[in-house]
């Protein structure tokens, strides 16, 4: 065929418009293979000016590259509906994009992890090769009632509703179950009374843990105001902590609510 003859049409058919010495075809326009396309182990299709998109198969394996070198794109998969499956058509990710759907993954054809509007659920066990940080732990204790004619006292960690001077009974003080920190204490007055400044001091076994930390208190009932402490206050597994508030004065309000917020190294 001549140099200048780049095309040949018969009826509904055409030869390339140009074929290279290197023996590559090219064309413009689209092209549309009614029989498929046939290539052999290891010979790629080539996407994009750089040919950053590659799909072959090398006589074992099947695959789909993305990018070379320090390429900067992705790879989009896109599609509302996307299966997995295995070639003997046992799934092995589905996947919907709709607000009822969510993300299974399978194991030899049972769900064993499912995405959740609230989460995911997981059907058998789950091992870990690290370990799992729970919530900060908080502790409330509502009621405590120190006597008037004293302005500090210990707050204890339980139901009991008045605070006391001395530490003797082991209801004024906390047993770490972790490792852990005091992040803050929240504390909120029952009754009106003279606004002003309070304090917390945290005792560790008997010492004091860190400085202690003051705070405006409201003269407003039910007014929140928050303490905080963080990662320097921190206590060993089974250390004994004990919790003082120094109201200032006497007339500031004799009744108070605390929350104590806690984070503890739960990891297992």
């Amino acid at each position: 065929m001549p140099n200048w003859k780049k095309v040949v049409t018969s009826g509904s058919n055409a030869v390339f418009n140009e074929i290279t010495s290197s023996g590559e075809v090219r064309f413009d326009g689209t092209g549309s293979f009614n029989s498929g396309i046939h290539l052999p182990d290891s010979k790629e299709i080539s996407l994009g000016d750089g040919g950053n998109l590659k799909i072959y198969h090398d006589g074992a394996n099947s695959y789909i590259h993305e990018g070379k070198g320090e390429a900067l794109g992705a790879l989009y998969i896109i599609g509302s509906w996307m299966l997995m499956e295995t070639t003997e058509g046992d799934p092995l990710i589905d996947a919907k994009g709709t607000a009822s759907g969510g993300i299974k993954l399978y194991h030899n054809g049972s769900v064993k992890i499912a995405t959740q509007t609230t989460g995911s659920h997981i059907t058998g066990n789950l091992s870990l090769s690290g370990g799992i940080t729970k919530a900060p732990m908080m502790i409330s204790t509502n009621g405590e009632v120190p006597l008037e004619s004293i302005t500090n006292a210990f707050v204890p960690f339980s139901s009991i509703n008045t605070m006391d001077q001395f530490t003797n009974g082991g209801y004024y003080q906390f047993a770490a179950p972790y490792d852990g920190t005091v992040q803050k204490i929240m504390v909120h007055p029952h009754t009106n009374a003279t606004a002003g400044t309070s304090t917390i001091q945290l005792l560790k076994n008997g010492s004091n843990l860190g400085s202690s930390v003051q705070e405006t208190i409201s003269a407003t009932r039910g007014t929140v105001r928050e303490f905080a402490f963080g990662d320097s206050y921190s206590f060993d597994k089974g250390d004994r902590l004990n919790l003082k508030f120094d109201r200032e004065e006497a007339e500031r309000a004799t009744g108070f609510g605390f929350t104590i917020v806690f984070e503890m190294n739960t990891t297992t």
